[in-house]
């Protein structure tokens, strides 16, 4: 930041950074944390209770569809 800045390298600014960068840490973390109490995903078994196995089911004699499943490349990102 000193060399964007075109200011010589004084420690203290690299304290003044690391601590604003650790509280601004801190503060996400509290409201991700608030915001999963919010909306009840704070249970250990959350995830497994909201997703969509039921789509991978197999009824006997149930008409096959035309895709079992769709997905998208993107990396693995997302799998929908």
């Amino acid at each position: 930041l000193c060399h964007l800045h075109d200011v010589p390298y004084r420690p203290y600014l690299n304290t003044q950074f690391s601590t604003a960068y650790d509280i601004y840490l801190k503060i996400l973390y509290h409201v991700k944390h608030r915001l999963d109490e919010a909306l009840r995903q704070i249970t250990p078994d959350w995830q497994l209770l909201n997703t969509c196995p039921c789509c991978f089911y197999k009824l006997e004699g149930e008409r096959p569809l035309t895709f079992d499943w769709l997905t998208t490349v993107d990396g693995n990102n997302s799998l929908k």
